[in-house]
């Protein structure tokens, strides 16, 4: 707890603006220590959810094959130009 109330007054934790949010909450245990609970309902709602199917781990390795260098502009910018076996999309 003292975690929180340090953090809070600190201004490194605080009430989000946000509207893509989860309200948290900490809840006492039998102990004394604290547990944090988030509710992710009012996110999952918001939520815009894949339209296709992501390959299987088997299907990306042979797709990737005999190649040595991968960099995140490969990953972010070329991942839907992997073709998808039809029928599965």
């Amino acid at each position: 707890m003292a975690f929180l109330v340090e953090h809070t007054s600190s201004g490194k934790v605080r009430k989000s603006q946000s509207t893509a949010r989860a309200s948290i909450l900490f809840v006492r245990k039998k102990n004394s220590s604290v547990q944090l609970c988030v509710n992710f309902q009012d996110l999952n709602k918001i939520t815009i959810l894949n339209q296709y199917l992501l390959l299987l781990i088997n299907e990306l390795r042979k797709k990737t094959q005999g190649s040595q260098w991968f960099t995140k502009f490969d990953l972010k910018n070329s991942y839907h130009l992997i073709q998808v076996k039809e029928g599965i999309k």
